[in-house]
């Protein structure tokens, strides 16, 4: 039996930090072998268009192995044993099943450098177009869509191959432009040929400035979401996070509603593990009693949620949840301090929404929310001794920082650009501190 470094992909993030690799990203890393295997059939049927089937034990006396983690973020490396090279064509000697797994790992990796490319709108090679085509049909696709399901926005998986020759990088904004290619990609398997047209080229290339100024925006999903392709054409899934009341249990067939907090209503299924926080979303429901709901939520290819496929976690949603505040503000209208005060504007609450979802770690505790005259929203805190406003701008994106020590009156402010990441970071670093001197 030989070994072999087969593929050295490196995982780039702050996760990945100390060579550690969530379980989730190992689980997803595992499905590159279905993907490699099926690669290789479809390499051997170019070679032998002739053929209906593969040898018999093409896949036989081979196997990938993670054999170990190298330094430079977290870096797996993924091993091909090959217990028994075998020779497929005695008139052919170079092409065994070994030759077909390498030529299935330099193509997946070709085909994500394409798609790499083809999302800033530049094809480097007709080799690369080519590879495009190729990785765009139904079964290679289905597959690929797995592998990096639970990176998230800032993280990304870089593949290279043993010589250095052959290097790509998978991120969020790819693996959601081939979500979108996929139903191009069907209409058009039927005819498409090796040479990818210019018109597919362009719809490619829209498509994914699409979805590159969607994500940046936050249209597309949650932060933490991670999409794939569903076993039927007309349907996505994606891991899912909602908020809502439970206002039906249906025990015969095992369902139960969901409300969300735009009282649209989505049916999930009833696990045992989760009757008990189910039942009790429901007797609570009269009382507004609202739970967070986590699992693999469906979607229409308009990306409308249709329901739960499953369902993960469910568990009541803290009094202070910045989401359920937020759709509390979205309410009021015009008026709302006695005939006085303007109502904050969606377009304003969408972004504090999503500003704390990006920015806004977990493990600080949460502010109130409440209207400002102006239009605006005022976030506070009391912890122990200090007391903390954050007025903020919903149209200039920006804050102001006040810090009252009941104690001895000492007081602290502070102007902060709420559009920017870093002074984000300078607020963790404030209400940390405060935490921590009550």
């Amino acid at each position: 039996m030989s070994e072999m470094t087969f593929l050295r992909p490196r995982l780039i993030g702050g996760r990945f930090e100390g060579h550690s690799i969530p379980l989730e990203l190992l689980k997803n890393l595992a499905v590159l072998e279905e993907l490699i295997i099926e690669v290789a059939r479809l390499e051997f049927f170019k070679d032998h268009p002739d053929r209906q089937r593969v040898p018999r034990g093409f896949t036989d006396g081979i196997e990938l192995k993670l054999t170990g983690i190298e330094d430079g973020s977290a870096v797996p490396v993924i091993s091909l044993f090959v217990i028994t090279k075998r020779l497929l064509f005695p008139a052919f000697p170079t092409k065994t099943n070994q030759h077909y797994f390498e030529r299935a790992r330099d193509d997946i990796v070709r085909t994500i450098g394409a798609v790499e490319d083809a999302t800033i709108g530049a094809i480097r090679d007709a080799e690369e177009s080519k590879a495009i085509t190729y990785i765009l049909t139904e079964k290679t696709l289905y597959y690929f869509d797995r592998i990096g399901q639970g990176l998230k926005e800032d993280e990304t998986i870089e593949f290279i191959t043993p010589d250095n020759q052959l290097s790509a990088k998978l991120t969020i904004n790819t693996r959601q432009w081939l979500i979108s290619a996929y139903s191009m990609v069907k209409e058009r398997s039927a005819d498409i040929s090796a040479d990818i047209s210019a018109d597919i080229i362009r719809e490619i290339r829209e498509t994914a400035d699409n979805i590159i100024r969607e994500t940046s925006a936050g249209i597309i999903g949650e932060t933490q979401t991670r999409q794939y392709i569903h076993s039927t054409v007309e349907e996505l899934t994606k891991d899912t996070t909602v908020r809502g009341t439970v206002p039906e249990v249906n025990q015969d067939d095992m369902t139960f509603l969901i409300q969300l907090f735009d009282d649209q209503q989505i049916k999930a299924p009833i696990t045992p593990q989760h009757l008990d926080a189910i039942l009790e979303a429901f007797n609570g429901y009269k009382n507004n009693l609202r739970f967070l709901f986590q699992g693999v939520g469906i979607f229409n290819r308009s990306e409308q949620l249709l329901g739960f496929d499953s369902i993960e976690h469910i568990s009541p949603l803290d009094e202070l949840d910045i989401s359920a505040q937020i759709y509390d503000l979205r309410q009021l209208k015009d008026g709302w301090l006695e005939g006085q005060g303007k109502a904050p504007s969606k377009e304003g609450l969408d972004w504090l929404s999503q500003a704390f979802d990006n920015y806004y770690s977990s493990d600080l505790p949460l502010p109130y929310l409440y209207p400002t005259e102006p239009g605006g929203v005022q976030a506070e805190w009391s912890l122990g001794r200090n007391e903390i406003t954050l007025e903020i701008d919903l149209t200039e994106h920006s804050g102001y920082f006040h810090a009252l020590q009941m104690e001895d009156d000492t007081e602290e402010t502070r102007h902060l650009d709420l559009g920017s990441g870093t002074h984000w970071i300078d607020l963790k670093e404030l209400i940390t501190s405060m935490s921590e001197n009550k």
